[in-house]
């Protein structure tokens, strides 16, 4: 079985727009994580060696996604780690790697590739919530 989540979508923007929605921690915030949790305190700095963690909150329950920038090259390359801190179950240690092609001035591809370390008991949840949260930022760009 393999061991990456590939996810390929269209979107209705700029490469550059696409781009923004990952890598700034305001919108971040209006699209990251799984269904029926909020995002809490977003923290980036957004360059090749800095750090990242997202906060996730369901009622009392709360874990952290953090992880290190590993490349970015604006507006179409961007590679991190990704790594959960209080969570129950946590998922192995992946690479994240995201890939922005302009289609035209207005339309743009996303690739996307979840890379594990081993693969996750719940590896079919991992593609679902990425499909889930492309969904949320395709309704708002």
């Amino acid at each position: 079985m393999n061991n990456k989540v590939f996810i390929q979508r269209k979107f209705k923007c700029s490469a550059a727009t696409l781009f923004d929605w990952m890598i700034r921690a305001e919108l971040i915030a209006q699209w990251f994580g799984p269904k029926n949790w909020t995002v809490g305190e977003v923290v980036i700095e957004p360059k090749t060696g800095g750090k990242y963690s997202i906060e996730l909150r369901n009622n009392d329950k709360y874990f952290f996604v953090v992880g290190e920038y590993k490349e970015i090259k604006a507006p179409h390359t961007l590679v991190f780690s990704l790594e959960y801190r209080d969570y129950h179950l946590n998922p192995p240690y992946s690479i994240v790697n995201i890939n922005i092609r302009a289609l035209s001035e207005n339309e743009s591809m996303l690739s996307f590739i979840q890379d594990f370390e081993t693969i996750p008991d719940d590896f079919e949840k991992r593609a679902e919530a990425w499909k889930y949260m492309l969904q949320k930022i395709g309704e708002k760009v």
